[in-house]
């Protein structure tokens, strides 16, 4: 065995052995940015000019060390996620948003596989789930604050309604003091219809969660929450642009 080949070898094992460890390695470079940031954020009493140097340079360090530990065994990977991947996410239409398409993908894959769940179990949409799931907690719910749960639009809401009401899973009365509200609730049937169903639907999302290990479920709520924050905050940036601009 020649040299080269030896050393092709060793870089294949470490590959190997790396490409295991990727979501952890992930996980530690949030982590350790996220501290290095705190850190440096804030300076002791008894904190000296070399003290700080020192720190800043074994982070560097670190940090180059993940940054190219992810480099090296992220190739193969990449090619694997962009072009096998169900997501298609070599696909991005120009000028768009990676991180917003592969969401957005994997959002109506997701929600699409649940509807036809519920639909072959329980002849119920997704919608119809959602407002169900609503009123399973409280009781007399505005078209309204349907709504605002749901997250869907008060078109499909007023549907559903519709819908459930001639079925006989909820039932409807006018409200006390606003005569012009409707208020919601289930009705016995559409309480034993929906403890029914429930256990087929949380089997199906532990089954989504459980696809992760606990590491990569951290890390992707981590990096779900920063991606968040940063457009929640530059979004208020933006608004506060366009204030002064008006004026």
């Amino acid at each position: 065995m020649t040299d080269k080949t030896m050393w092709c070898n060793l870089i294949e094992l470490l590959v190997h052995l790396l490409n295991q460890y990727i979501t952890e390695i992930c996980f530690i470079q949030v982590c350790f940015k996220s501290l290095r940031e705190g850190c440096f954020g804030c300076r002791t009493a008894d904190e000296t000019a070399t003290s700080r140097t020192e720190i800043e340079l074994i982070c560097l360090v670190i940090d180059i060390f993940l940054c190219a530990t992810l480099k090296i065994i992220g190739k193969k990977l990449d090619v694997y996620v962009m072009t096998v991947g169900i997501l298609k996410l070599d696909t991005v239409p120009a000028g768009a948003s990676s991180v917003a398409i592969a969401t957005q993908r994997l959002s109506r894959l997701l929600t699409g596989q649940l509807g036809t769940l519920l639909a072959q179990q329980s002849n119920l949409s997704l919608v119809d789930w959602r407002i169900c799931v609503g009123l399973a907690d409280q009781s007399w719910i505005s078209q309204t604050a349907l709504v605002g749960f749901t997250k869907m639009q008060q078109a499909q809401v007023s549907r559903s309604l519709s819908m459930l009401e001639r079925r006989g899973l909820i039932k409807a009365s006018r409200n006390k003091t606003d005569r012009r509200i409707r208020q919601f609730a289930l009705s016995d049937q559409g309480r034993a219809h929906f403890h029914q169903t429930l256990p087929v639907v949380a089997a199906y999302c532990q089954g989504v969660d459980q696809i992760l290990t606990d590491s990569e479920l951290t890390l992707f709520l981590t990096l779900a929450e920063k991606i968040t924050n940063a457009s929640v905050k530059d979004q208020v940036s933006l608004n506060r642009g366009l204030e002064e601009a008006v004026l």
